[in-house]
């Protein structure tokens, strides 16, 4: 049994702003924005007296293997490092717990342990990382919040991630750092994100790699990206997972969309903002769908697009609505549209079939905009 392969494999570096004292570190993950920020015992005390929005975190060095990393890690946390009065480590690199292939989990009566990355109940997911289901945010007033994905702030958009409006670059000598979107350099071009013209992709035996947009293999589609058919979804706890689109319980109304209840409207300032369907200011008129007087369809070569309710071609029928020919339907008050050939399934599953949507009608248009659809955010 195979221990968990990670995707990236970093060099960080984590500075108080107050104090310019620092901590060196390696981590291994699959996502780069888990709000990891270190796992240092005097780091961690000096967050908790300081706050976390004092520290900022850099990505220092990028590495294939994390063999490569802690190497790196060991070579500059040396002894003479560590002894420095601004420094936070508090022993030489190469010997944190993730070199020894271990991990901080909670089981499952949500103690947190250390586990072997081979362990079995960490692979079969029975075992899940500390930083799971949690992320680091930031509030108008620019404070470090850390809460659930499941929190109501955090789905509404009152609170943003933490690295949203920031992009991770490299510069001219290969040097790999976190810039604002909105910094000069970024907008003229002089600092890409690392990550553009690149993408996750999944091989034939299911293991993750990073290769370019123009690889023959991603241009072909052997080689498809990981999140092509998966959805984010909620179930009835309010856990978020990530499914196949061909879950089952997609079809079943067990999992829903992060987002259901929530519409996406514009204020009078035209922020783009998530509120509770039942919001007031949605009713009296104080905040406008984001999407008023918008539809979305399919040109004359299928394309899917944008246009104006009021278009010509929309009205004669030249652009079809997106999901025109869809049927309702309806069970214990929950209503959806769905394809026909899932039709059967569904009346096998006790549903209740509705009418059928229109080819071009802006009441179905806006019905479908508001309804709350099986599939979730890709």
């Amino acid at each position: 049994m195979q221990a968990h392969k990670h995707k990236y494999h970093y060099l960080y570096k984590i500075t108080n702003k107050i104090n310019s004292k620092f901590y060196i570190g390696v981590h291994n993950t699959d996502d780069l924005n888990d709000g990891y920020m270190g796992s240092g015992i005097v780091l961690k005390k000096a967050m908790r007296k300081y706050g976390s929005s004092n520290f900022i975190k850099e990505y220092l060095m990028f590495f294939d293997t994390p063999e490569e990393a802690f190497e790196k890690e060991k070579e500059l946390v040396n002894e003479e490092l560590v002894k420095r009065n601004d420094c936070y480590n508090m022993r030489v690199g190469g010997t944190g717990i993730e070199s020894l292939g271990l991990i901080r989990v909670y089981d499952e009566q949500g103690n947190e342990i250390v586990v072997s990355t081979d362990d079995p109940k960490y692979i079969s997911k029975q075992y899940y990382p500390i930083t799971k289901n949690w992320v680091n945010t930031r509030d108008k007033n620019n404070n470090i919040i850390r809460v659930k994905t499941s929190d109501p702030r955090y789905i509404s958009g009152e609170l943003v991630h933490n690295t949203k409006g920031y992009s991770v670059v490299r510069d001219e000598e290969g040097n790999i750092f976190q810039i604002s979107t909105a910094n000069p350099d970024y907008k003229s071009g002089k600092y890409k994100s690392i990550n553009k013209d690149f993408v996750i992709v999944k091989d034939e035996e299911g293991n993750t790699k990073r290769i370019s947009v123009t690889d023959p293999d991603y241009k072909s589609g052997k080689y498809k990206h990981i999140n092509t058919g998966m959805y984010m979804m909620k179930d009835k706890d309010g856990n978020i997972i990530r499914v196949s689109e061909n879950d089952e319980r997609l079809k079943t109304g067990e999992l829903v969309g992060l987002t259901k209840g929530y519409l996406t409207v514009k204020d009078k300032n035209g922020n783009k903002i998530k509120v509770k369907a039942g919001d007031e200011r949605f009713a009296s008129g104080e905040l406008n769908g984001y999407r008023k007087n918008l539809v979305t369809v399919l040109d004359e070569d299928g394309n899917r697009i944008t246009v104006r309710n009021d278009d010509p071609k929309f009205l004669d029928g030249t652009y079809r609505a997106l999901f025109a020919g869809h049927r309702w339907v309806k069970k214990d008050g929950v209503s959806k549209h769905i394809k026909h050939e899932d039709v059967d399934y569904y009346l096998n599953n006790g549903w209740k079939l509705g009418r059928i949507l229109k080819k071009n009608s802006t009441k179905n248009v806006n019905l479908q905009r508001h309804s709350h659809s099986f599939q979730g955010d890709s």
